[in-house]
């Protein structure tokens, strides 16, 4: 068997194996779409998703649509224009354009060239795999095995999944780490410390307050401050600094915001090279724009909204020629003294803490039925039995088709609630109150939820008196970090794995996408580095009633309705961005496949859907070992010369001893 062959069965499972049409139906697809192993994986999840079936069964009439599905997929992209584009349908098209004059008469940072430039062809990507390395890790679904390394996590995974994997594990992140016992329900003792690391008092704005003086305050103000990081950083004099938009044939370093040819792009559009600008800050390029010429550069990978540090210079005026992408630095590791680490570990008796993350929806989309999360208490309370449970929202999805249409029903209850906000407390309330109080709960909201007061991003918490809830619950915003002991933990529930589309070339292309865009949320420093946020709407029909004096006729138009998105808080964007250092444990939760991954020494965690459309979804359980201050252990800081041993720092190396199990729900 070809190593493309068993990826394929990794993938898809045994029935992969035993039947050879199938292994023959996907190369033959990977063949004519240009994808790889892992591209066609998606393809396929996303193909179920849309389709809300209930299982990953392989047939022949499932791969034919999978087909149409793809196809169709493609012709949808390739029309991205409307119906006025010009756009030939074959994929190995090349589209030539004429690159626009900027214009450089408006000294506004909005001031745009008239003429777009968003090509609608793709390139396909070859290969998304790569070698795991300590600062990067592939999370590939292979036969469980588990090498031991201290430098380098594994992976273990079960292939194929189905119904009946209901609460068993598909796959492991460090699976040589033995599992933590859990909490002892008996003793109860205290176990951690919770310490957040934010201004909750901060998350109280009011939205939809959005000035435009103010926001573009807060835009300009990101690509300033990141301007004097990296000089500070690389040491660089005043003088290097330039407008990127004057015409020179000395070299400069330009920072700025990469943004799209025009705004007025569809929110689905797929970007190229030659769609890509650079937005200048008023300071330092009076907020104007200036088209990249990126033929020099063979490895990059960019998305809008995205800090920049670009080296080139601009010979005619029209273009920037980039010759070097500068690095941004990196936030530093958090540290610990070792004294804190001896009381941290007494704390919790030198044993591992057990940490369970799930994220709504918690029913299917057919009914308001949480049976599964009631199984998810039980099990959390007689075999899981976690330190801390993080919960995320939604709790009740205000998309869910039932709320949407008003036809609601909670099933096994003599009263029906009157309200949204009844729901959650006549139904979930009383499913998290049989959770043993002996186990702390963190509750974050969703831009979905309905008990949310707070429809933009940042989001304040939810009120915990409104929702009943007891006292071992605590409800956090989102964003936020906090520290469990030692451990800082960043948790965002806004789904930038999906919204984030990226215009890649070289080694980027093929790195896989889950850590390329880990990488950017790290050196981006923002949770949500995506500028503008991503907008879902659904067309819906209209009738329009015209009643003259003699005639009654109605018309149908279709209306764009916004159902919802990332819903950004321009002004408050600053509660987005991490704070000194980078978090240990990074968990951001994504309608797309579920992954556990070490990306620059951070470990980076999709738990998924709790419950995806009408089937079981994944949750995450983190055991966490005690930190060892032996020689072998954690990463002592030598440049802390210090007299007092107490006083010695230690990088916490969570990734190394952090076993991540994924579940299915």
């Amino acid at each position: 068997m070809s190593s493309v062959e068993g990826e394929i069965v990794a993938k898809f499972g045994a029935k992969a194996r035993d039947d050879s049409s199938f292994i023959s139906t996907f190369q033959k697809m990977m063949e004519i779409f240009d994808y790889s192993v892992e591209d066609l994986f998606l393809k396929w999840e996303s193909y179920i998703f849309a389709n809300n079936l209930n299982d990953l069964e392989l047939t022949s009439e499932n791969l034919k649509s999978l087909q149409s599905y793809i196809q169709h997929s493609l012709e949808k992209k390739l029309n991205v224009g409307g119906s006025g584009s010009n756009v030939n349908s074959s994929l190995n098209v090349s589209v030539k354009k004429i690159r626009p004059k900027v214009n450089f008469s408006s000294p506004s940072m909005f001031g745009l060239p008239s003429t777009p430039m968003t090509n609608s062809i793709k390139k396909r990507k070859l290969d998304y795999s790569i070698t795991g390395t300590p600062l990067s890790t592939a999370s590939k679904l292979s036969s469980a095995s588990a090498a031991s390394s201290a430098s380098k996590p594994n992976i273990a995974s079960t292939p194929g999944i189905d119904s009946g994997n209901n609460g068993k594990i598909i796959e492991t992140l460090n699976a040589d780490i033995e599992p933590s016992k859990g909490l002892d329900l008996e003793n109860g003792d205290k176990f951690f410390k919770i310490i957040a690391n934010f201004d909750s008092k901060k998350f109280k704005f009011k939205t939809m307050r959005q000035k435009l003086l103010e926001s573009a305050d807060v835009l300009d103000d990101q690509i300033d401050s990141f301007a004097n990081i990296i000089q500070q950083h690389y040491q660089f004099d005043s003088f290097v600094f330039g407008n990127p938009a004057i015409a020179s044939q000395n070299e400069i370093v330009a920072i700025g915001r990469i943004v799209p040819d025009s705004p007025l792009i569809p929110q689905d559009a797929i970007l190229n090279s030659d769609s890509l600008y650079l937005e200048t800050s008023r300071l330092n390029g009076i907020g104007q724009r200036v088209p990249l010429n990126l033929k020099n550069i063979e490895n990059y990978s960019f998305f809008l909204g995205q800090i920049v540090c670009l080296k080139g210079l601009n010979p005619t005026g029209e273009s920037f020629v980039v010759k070097e992408i500068i690095q941004l630095p990196l936030l530093g590791a958090p540290v610990t003294s070792k004294k804190e680490l001896k009381e941290f570990n007494k704390l919790q008796q030198n044993q591992s803490i057990k940490i369970i993350v799930c994220s709504g929806p918690y029913t299917s989309n057919s009914n308001l039925d949480f049976t599964y999360l009631v199984d998810l208490v039980e099990r959390i309370n007689n075999e899981i039995k976690p330190h801390l449970v993080i919960m995320l929202g939604p709790f009740i999805d205000i998309t869910h088709p039932k709320i949407a249409d008003g036809s609601i029903e909670i099933p096994n209850l003599s009263k029906q609630p009157d309200t949204l906000q009844d729901i959650m407390k006549t139904t979930v309330s009383p499913i998290l109150k049989t959770i043993n109080n002996k186990i702390q709960v963190l509750i974050i909201p969703s831009l979905k939820d309905v008990n949310s007061n707070h429809c933009a991003y940042p989001q304040d918490s939810l009120d915990k008196k409104l929702l009943a809830l007891p006292k071992n619950f605590k409800c956090f915003p989102n964003p936020c970090s906090f520290q469990i002991n030692e451990i800082l933990i960043g948790i965002s529930n806004n789904d930038i794995f999906k919204d984030l589309k990226d215009v890649t070339r070289g080694d980027s292309d093929k790195q896989n996408r889950f850590d390329r865009i880990a990488n950017h949320i790290i050196e981006q420093r923002r949770y949500y580095p995506l500028f503008p946020g991503s907008m879902k709407t659904k067309k819906v029909n209209s009738i329009q009633n015209n009643i003259n004096k003699n005639e009654y006729s109605t018309k149908e138009e279709e209306l764009i309705e916004h159902i919802s998105g990332a819903d950004l808080d321009i002004p408050y964007l600053g509660l987005s961005e991490f704070s000194d250092v980078i978090p240990d444990i990074l968990i951001i939760p994504s309608e797309l496949r579920f992954f556990a991954r070490v990306v620059k020494n951070v470990v980076v965690i999709n738990p998924s859907n709790f419950m995806r459309q009408n089937s079981p979804g994944t949750y995450v359980v983190l055991s966490i070992s005690p930190p060892d201050l032996g020689e072998n252990g954690l990463t002592k800081i030598d440049e802390n010369k210090t007299t007092n041993e107490d006083d010695q720092l230690y990088i916490h190396d969570v990734w190394k001893r952090a076993r991540v199990d994924i579940f299915k729900t």
